[in-house]
């Protein structure tokens, strides 16, 4: 009557970034071997977990997912030996949850067989992308879902269906830029830097919803006939 169980990905990755040749060098077969950038490369630890429990109720089998994902992508683009690695390093970071619940029952309805899924999704997702020393952006979004989905039989050959989904997305971004400051007179020594914010906070909202209908008749095994509109 109950089962249950985890997932559990761990990702780790170093991938070179030789970039592109120009036109010239491609004429060339000992050239066109050689990168202009060498030193450019990506990083990433792409780390996922995702749970499940399943029980059997009286009014059907009660499902519920999460899920929980955790990524960071460090790059350098354009590498020089002006800097330290340290300080020319970009990156771009996720942390995103998801939330499922659903109930999916089969029931007897007019003397026909039912089947009827009905449930929620959730979503949360933080990102940001830091261009080193130039630019931050953030993004903050959630969604809610909830959906509907049910097969009518009217005789073990012919049988309806009927979806609908609504949903409803909330979204937070704003961006950074990094500021130097120096002395207004000479020598204009430096004096600190720091993150102020480059633009107005935006703030967006969507809501819309999904449907379908579709009816199936299996005229003979393995022919059968259907039509759908969504």
């Amino acid at each position: 009557r109950f089962s249950a169980g985890m997932n559990v990905s761990i990702l780790e990755s170093h991938i070179g970034l030789p970039g592109p040749l120009p036109l010239s060098l491609m004429e060339s077969e000992e050239l066109r071997r050689r990168t202009n950038s060498p030193y450019d490369f990506s990083d990433t630890e792409d780390n996922r977990y995702q749970a499940h429990a399943s029980v059997k109720t009286g009014l059907g089998d009660v499902t519920l997912k999460t899920g929980y994902r955790e990524r960071l992508n460090t790059y350098i683009i354009g590498y020089t030996t002006l800097k330290s690695e340290a300080d020319q390093l970009d990156a771009i970071a996720e942390d995103s949850a998801t939330l499922t619940l659903m109930n999916e029952s089969r029931f007897c309805l007019f003397g026909m067989d039912n089947s009827l899924v009905a449930g929620m999704d959730l979503y949360s997702s933080k990102y940001t992308r830091e261009d080193k020393g130039a630019e931050k952006k953030h993004g903050d979004t959630r969604a809610a879902e909830g959906f509907i989905h049910n097969e009518f039989s009217f005789t073990p050959a012919l049988s309806f269906t009927a979806g609908y989904r609504h949903s409803r997305f909330r979204g937070v971004f704003d961006d950074e830029k990094y500021q130097n400051y120096f002395l207004a007179v000479p020598p204009f020594t430096y004096l600190y830097s720091e993150w102020i914010p480059k633009s107005d906070t935006r703030k967006k909202k969507w809501t819309n919803q999904a449907y379908e209908l579709g009816i199936k008749w299996q005229v003979a095994d393995p022919v059968a006939f259907f039509l759908s509109h969504s």
